[in-house]
């Protein structure tokens, strides 16, 4: 009762906003162009929209960055997605961004792990043949970004730790960042002593991108746990050579 009053109370009275309550700018949705071309017979009657037009309309409203229809792959089961950021982790050149809300501690979440700490072995020995003959080449970043309490279960923590040691005393050659992301509240103090899960009602990490070389991407709602990677069905786009997408 004391934790409803004092917190749920004031969200229970606010007003429930529809979407005719937010603010609407003078512009008004493209409507569907006339015809041209009168219709001949046989010719379907349903009206077709302005495609063009729905474009420019909903690039004034929000973001809206060019790709290039080639360069966008949609993967069509869980293990394709699994092998997919794997291959990609392999063959990045300088950089892997994995945003996610945790890693898991089954097998083929391990497998996934085995592969980031191939990838800084392999840059190690790289950097070590190559030390004298190309200066310039980038050091090896790779960079996780978690949610603090789904990350805060021992089993997962291990998989960071794993992580973190391979990365220990390759320092030349790559560089290793773990970010735990928390959102910021006044209530955490309050729920320190609540399950991890019943913290997240106060926030969560919860974006899913995966980014190589700063350029290569893949979009998804898929957490990166064993169910994921085999039997449970997501959505999932690869989107290739596109920095203005990955940037964002």
């Amino acid at each position: 009762d004391f934790f409803s009053k004092r917190w749920l109370g004031p969200m229970r009275s606010s007003p429930v906003r529809n979407i005719q309550d937010f603010p609407t700018s003078s512009s008004t949705p493209p409507k569907t162009p006339e015809k041209k071309n009168q219709k001949n017979e046989g010719d379907d009657d349903s009206d077709s929209p302005d495609w063009e037009s729905l474009v420019d309309y909903f690039s004034s409203k929000c973001p809206c960055i060019p790709c290039n229809p080639d360069n966008i792959d949609i993967l069509l089961s869980p293990s394709t997605f699994f092998n997919t950021l794997k291959q990609m982790i392999r063959d990045c050149e300088f950089s892997v961004l994995i945003s996610a809300l945790y890693i898991g501690d089954g097998p083929k979440s391990k497998e996934l792990v085995a592969t980031i700490v191939k990838r800084l072995e392999r840059a190690e020995s790289e950097g070590k043949s190559n030390k004298n003959s190309n200066k310039n080449k980038k050091k090896l970043t790779i960079e996780l970004v978690l949610d603090y309490h789904r990350m805060k279960d021992k089993k997962n923590l291990c998989t960071v730790a794993e992580i973190m040691a391979a990365a220990k005393g390759r320092e030349e050659f790559c560089e290793m960042k773990i970010h735990l992301f928390q959102t910021p509240s006044s209530l955490s103090n309050y729920l320190g002593l609540l399950p991890s899960r019943a913290r997240e009602v106060l926030g969560v990490q919860h974006t899913k991108v995966f980014v190589v070389d700063d350029k290569d991407l893949v979009i998804t709602g898929a957490n990166l746990g064993d169910d994921y990677f085999t039997t449970r069905q997501d959505r999932y786009m690869v989107v290739r050579d596109n920095a203005a997408a990955s940037s964002f």
